[in-house]
């Protein structure tokens, strides 16, 4: 009953480089990782649109069931690939 859209997933260095320039570091206060320690350079990390309250409320319920885990609490779209 939700329309779960995936806004961004793999990064290479090069885009990775790109985010910590435009949205600054994560630990300077920004919202980028060090570039090459990003899960998204792994392919492992996924930012999904989750503005509406029960996309958020399901993703929260039901996403570790398919192995995804919300890792940054003040990054409630970013959810990280665990398996198992």
């Amino acid at each position: 009953g939700i329309n779960l859209t995936i806004t961004d997933s793999y990064r290479s260095y090069a885009a990775q480089v790109d985010v910590a320039r435009r949205k600054g570091l994560y630990s300077q206060g920004g919202l980028a990782a060090t570039p090459g320690r990003s899960n998204h350079g792994w392919g492992l990390a996924v930012d999904a649109d989750v503005r509406r309250a029960d996309t958020l409320r399901w993703m929260r319920n039901n996403a570790h069931r398919y192995g995804f885990y919300e890792t940054v609490r003040r990054e409630p779209w970013h959810w990280e690939y665990r398996p198992r």
